[in-house]
């Protein structure tokens, strides 16, 4: 059957289709379509839709049994187009450790004659859309993921969205948001991943960063605020924070995009420890931010007084 030749739409109630050699298994496992709808659906043991523009919208999808990993929606058939993912709710026992993800695609390029035919190939770049879903996955661990796509030799470009609603994350503890990368390309071919709205663990990585192929590529992370309040002393110039830490780390260095200060109880004052003062970041990672109040003619503090310093930071670069 050629990929043309399907396309699937779903409108409500409980979807059962048989998955593998697993007969008591209900899911919702579709292959070489061309465009799949599935709305307002229980898919009881997961989902895998292969092919390409892809939509599940108002839809509960619990894990698949038979992956160790806990993946609740798993495509290993992706020939490109939007895999769009709106107010869902995933759920699942598994630990999200391993080579998978909670949500993982895998989109397919020339293959090697081995793992897959040299015929393959994806037909138009893969767009992944994030609107509005919660992950619940309570026994997730240090490593767990919650979104992987993965390419294989991707002849087309990978593009990734976290919009409106974005991502809620239930879980204790994991490694990321997103990972994207490929296994053959050292570079993936992308015009931009954008990780915003998430909600999750405290630090997990909002782009998982180890991997060379995204180092250059066109971001955008979710903004962060980095918040201290330090005491302005008699005998310096200036007063420094201890490192902060951002609740989700970046991929790489962000940008400033705003240091200030103010009053520790927000009451309209101009002058900290006897002067005026200008706010700065002292020290910057992916990691955390320490920042720091100076004295505007660099003369030392006249009193001791406290004052709280605020930064914002991100990555624009799309």
């Amino acid at each position: 059957m050629a990929l043309a030749d399907l396309s699937v739409s779903v409108a409500k109630g409980d979807l059962a289709l048989t998955w593998g050699a697993l007969p008591a298994i209900t899911a919702g496992d579709v292959v070489i379509v061309s465009a799949c709808q599935i709305c307002n659906c229980n898919l009881l043991s997961g989902a895998s839709i292969g092919g390409r523009n892809v939509e599940l919208s108002g839809c509960e999808i619990s894990e698949w049994p038979a992956d160790a990993t806990g993946s609740c929606f798993w495509v290993s058939e992706c020939v490109g187009g939007t895999y769009k993912l709106v107010n869902c709710t995933l759920r699942s026992n598994g630990d999200g450790q391993t080579s998978s993800a909670f949500l993982y695609i895998n989109p397919q390029g020339p293959g090697n004659g081995t793992n897959r035919p040299v015929e393959t190939k994806m037909r138009d770049d893969l767009t992944v859309i994030i609107d509005g879903v919660t992950i619940v996955t309570p026994n997730a661990g240090s490593l767990a993921k919650a979104v992987r796509i993965q390419g294989q030799n991707a002849n087309k470009k990978i593009n990734v969205a976290f919009v409106g609603a974005g991502i809620i994350w239930k879980a204790t503890q994991g490694l990321c948001f997103v990972m994207v990368t490929d296994d053959t390309l050292s570079t993936v071919p992308t015009d931009h991943i954008i990780v915003d709205n998430v909600t999750g663990p405290n630090g997990v990585e909002q782009l998982l960063r180890p991997d060379a192929g995204i180092a250059n590529a066109n971001v955008r992370m979710m903004p962060q605020m980095a918040s201290a309040t330090v005491s302005c002393s008699t005998g310096t110039d200036q007063a420094a924070s201890a490192s902060v830490a951002f609740r989700y780390k970046f991929p790489r260095l962000p940008q400033v995009l705003g240091v200030s200060h103010r009053s520790t109880d927000g009451l309209a004052k101009m002058a900290w420890g006897g002067k005026q003062v200008t706010s700065a970041v002292y020290a910057l990672t992916a990691n955390d931010a320490r920042l720091v109040a100076l004295t505007s003619d660099l003369a030392n503090f006249t009193s001791t007084e406290d004052i709280r310093l605020s930064g914002l930071f991100g990555i624009q670069t799309v």
